[in-house]
């Protein structure tokens, strides 16, 4: 340190080392600002023995700044080795010092031009290296200091050794000193304790302020300012300065003029006061007064907080504007959305109230439970009370009241909803309208139930003709049959291979209608005639069953349009399915009329139907429709059944000991049937017991109806021998054929694949081939237009005869150059009908 010798006013002072003189310390004199420079100057003329300036130092005076010029010179003293300094401050510019007086508010800053700024930077720049040079010398000095310590440490340690036989002699004085020690130690003792409680309270309060983040501030009774917490000094604009002046001095930064008015109020109530301001940036502050109380309980002033709550205050915004928006996306919303507190519903979406039929103003703490199913009031409200116990999300299905009185299906689902500690505040969810997948979720079940029935029927209806076709082998096997034996195992087999190739023929039409892959041929009919038709295919099973049938057809014809196959299909199937439910020895009436008007039946011996009791049992005929009623005595529908008696795979009775079997497929046919030719079908019955009647319209066209066609020649009829090639992979398919090809007289060969068949047809020269189409490797197709291109086979009969028997395959082989399309397992009939026509022509189409 140096002490200044001789001081002259601000121009300079002479200085020296410090020398443990009473002298003025020249670096706690000096202003703010030189302190650095001027001590980093000094140290630097000592070190190179030469004067050393320091210019533009700027020095804090009366509230503003001077910039000063710093000169030190050394000067040789008139000891030997002894230096001083002469110190000479020039300020640069005139001005004389204002009044020290603090200005009321900080001033408003200037904004610094380019020049001012560069300035700044190199007078920061000179600062900065004059506080590196002084911090250099500082740790010169400090390590010649550490030399200084580590030669004194030596001498100590040797007078550490000298003052040991001292302390030995000062230990027999200690013990004469210890008696009057302890009668001290209770005093002292005392006030210690004293002393540290006062300390550490004092401690404790001290650092309680300082690291609290509140703004407080302590007032007395005359409203001066005690103490504050740090934040206090930001919030209240406040100094350390402040201490002890009065509160109504001082320019707050919060915006309440009153303050001072409601700090008395409260130091005379003795009531605290609070209330919501704001400062002058816009920032929303919670204002806190409460009394001051001493240990006697005595008011002694005021303690003033403020709480910053502009935070919340924004919060509050954004949530009124959340919930603002909530509610009107809510409203726009299709599903039901609510939101409960503990204490019941707080709001409802539109959609939800307007399900209800109640209004807006009713939603707060409505009763919800009153518009639920009783069947289903427990467990929806067990549930959600369990929910709300819990705080767990869930999920329930119940019935609910609608405004109309119709109860609905809804699926709930909700979850809990906390406030940011924690706590629950109740549950906010959503409602929507299930019903209709309720009612198709039971359309499925009830599918899959009968889907699962019919394969378990399907099983049982396709294995039954397996047994005795089995048993008919094992008799042909085991025995030499003779004539009515053989007539009747032909009998038998042939019976339960149409049993089987009708079951797969319906399965496969029933795929296409449903399918809407079915494409009908339409032309000009006769009904009449497709019904005469009908009727005499079924008539050998009906006579089979000794039963009695009822036909009455009007004498007029008339003329339908449709496909004739599809036509006849529907009236076969509704005497099939007459006769399968008529017991033996019953009665089935078949019925036609055009226009509503049909002839006079038979009555109906004990049998009410729906008819309109004039006999006709035509009631609802439509205009210009023909109407044809099939109607029987036999088991009858059951009320509950009529309505499903068309869907498919529905039969009446699925039990094990029912009496008729079937597909449940045929009444399905019939109905899409009638539906595709623009007609209707309906069943009617009185009950079990008591037979049905089965009515379908079919729409009539203008003029007479075609001539009845031709009868082709039998079938059975012997026909020219032909020289036929069949080609199938199955063996045994084709060894059965060609032995009953054989057998009417044909010249047959087998190839059992593509290529054999076309090296056998270069050979042979057939004039039909019987070709399968699921070959493998080479297929029918491939095969057929192979056979198309030689030319011993060019104008061949070419006779598709295939498992597969779609519309699509059978216009697959037109395209390939089939000729016809049979399905297996082929009609014997219908093969031998083509092979007795002439000659095919190329290119000859069915």
């Amino acid at each position: 340190e140096f002490e200044i010798l001789q001081f002259r006013g601000e121009t300079g002072a002479y200085l020296a080392p410090a020398a443990g003189k009473a002298s003025l310390n020249l670096m706690k004199m000096l202003r703010e600002g030189l302190l650095v420079a001027v001590r980093g100057a000094v140290l630097k003329a000592r070190k190179d023995e030469k004067s050393v300036r320091e210019t533009g130092l700027r020095v804090k005076s009366n509230g503003g700044y001077r910039e000063v010029d710093v000169e030190v010179l050394p000067v040789r003293g008139s000891g030997q080795g002894e230096t001083c300094f002469v110190v000479l401050f020039e300020e640069r510019t005139a001005g004389a010092p204002g009044p020290a007086l603090r200005p009321a508010e900080p001033p408003e800053p200037v904004p610094a031009s380019a020049a001012d700024s560069e300035r700044e930077l190199g007078r920061t720049k000179q600062e900065l290296a004059a506080t590196r040079e002084y911090l250099q010398s500082v740790i010169e000095q400090q390590e010649a200091a550490n030399e200084e310590l580590q030669s004194a440490n030596e001498e100590v340690q040797s007078a550490n050794e000298e003052l040991q036989s001292i302390n030995e002699e000062l230990e027999t004085s200690k013990e004469e000193i210890q008696s009057s020690n302890e009668e001290l130690a209770t005093v002292n003792d005392e006030l210690q304790n004293r002393n540290l409680e006062l300390g550490q309270s004092n401690n404790d309060f001290t650092n309680l302020l300082a690291s609290v983040q509140i703004a407080i501030v302590m007032l007395g009774p005359d409203l001066r300012i005690r103490r504050f917490t740090p934040l206090a000094e930001r919030m209240f604009n406040l100094l350390a300065s402040d201490v002890g002046r009065p509160l109504t001095d001082i320019k707050l930064a919060i915006d309440l003029p009153s303050l001072d008015q409601m700090v008395l109020d409260v130091i005379d109530s003795v009531s605290p006061k609070e209330c919501e301001a704001r400062d002058r940036h816009g920032r929303w502050f919670s204002v806190r007064i409460r009394p001051y109380k001493t240990l006697e309980n005595k008011i002694d002033g005021a303690v003033l907080m403020l709480v910053d709550i502009d935070a919340l205050k924004r919060v509050e915004r954004s949530l009124r504007e959340s919930e603002g928006r909530f509610r009107e996306l809510a409203d726009s919303a299709a599903v039901q959305i609510w939101i409960t507190t503990p204490e019941g519903v707080q709001f409802a979406n539109r959609a939800y109230r307007e399900f209800l039929g109640i209004t807006e103003r009713e939603v707060p703490g409505y009763d919800w439970t009153q518009f639920v199913h009783p069947a289903d009031k427990e467990a929806s409200v067990g549930l959600y009370a369990d929910a709300m116990a819990r705080r767990v999300r869930f999920e329930t299905q119940f019935r609910l009241r609608r405004a109309d009185a119709q109860y609905r299906w809804m699926k709930s689902v909700g979850v809990p909803r906390f406030t940011a500690d924690g706590e629950f505040v109740g549950l906010v969810g959503c409602a929507s309208d299930i019903t209709d997948l309720k009612q198709a979720e039971e359309v499925l079940q009830r599918a899959d139930r009968d889907k699962n029935e019919f394969l378990a029927m399907l099983a049982h209806e396709l294995r039954n003709p397996l047994v005795p076709l089995r048993n008919v082998a094992e008799v042909m096997r085991q025995a030499t049959l003779d004539k009515d034996q053989r007539e009747w195992a032909q009998a038998v087999t042939g019976r339960q291979i149409d049993t089987m190739t009708r079951m797969i023929d319906e399965l496969l039409d029933i795929s296409r209608i449903t399918q809407r892959k079915i494409t009908l041929r339409r032309e000009r009919l006769d009904a009449l005639a497709l019904l005469e038709r009908a009727i005499e295919v079924c008539r050998p099973a009906i006579d089979e069953r000794s039963q009695s049938l009822h036909v009455r057809l009007p004498d007029e014809r008339v003329a339908i349009e449709g496909d004739p196959l599809r036509v006849e299909q529907i009236f076969s199937n509704l005497l099939h399915n007459a006769s399968k439910f008529t017991p033996p020895g019953g009665n089935i009436w078949v019925t036609a009329s055009v226009d509503g008007h049909a002839p006079a039946r038979a009555p109906d011996p004990g049998t009410t139907t729906g008819g309109d009791g004039d006999g006709s049992g035509l009631a609802g005929s439509i205009h210009g429709d023909v109407v044809v009623s099939v109607r029987d005595d036999g088991a009858g529908i059951a009320p509950p059944l009529l309505s499903r008696i068309f869907d498919l795979f529905f039969q009446g009775d699925t039990s094990l000991a029912r009496v008729s079997g079937g597909l449940g497929i045929g009444l399905t046919m019939v109905r899409r049937l009638a539906e595709l030719h623009g007609g209707r079908v309906e069943a009617r019955s009185p009950g079990p017991g008591q037979g049905s009647e089965f009515l379908v319209w079919l729409p009539s066209v203008p003029g007479k109806p075609p001539a009845p066609a031709q009868s082709l020649p039998s079938a059975r009829q012997r026909t020219e021998a032909r020289r036929i090639l069949v080609v199938d992979d199955n063996n045994d398919a084709a060894e059965t054929l060609a032995v009953l090809l054989r057998l009417s007289g044909h010249q047959v060969e087998l190839a059992d694949s593509g290529p054999a068949a076309l090296k056998a047809a270069e050979a042979f020269e057939p004039e039909v081939i019987l070709l399968d189409i699921g070959l493998p490797g080479m297929d029918g197709y491939q095969v057929a237009r192979r056979l198309r291109q030689l030319p011993a086979t060019r104008e061949a009969l070419l006779i598709a005869v295939s498992g597969y028997g779609r519309e699509d395959d059978r216009r697959h082989s037109r395209e390939a150059g089939f000729d016809h399309h049979l399905v297996k397992p082929a009609d014997p009939d219908m093969l031998q009908e083509l092979l007795t026509q002439a000659r095919p022509r190329r290119r000859s189409r069915s």
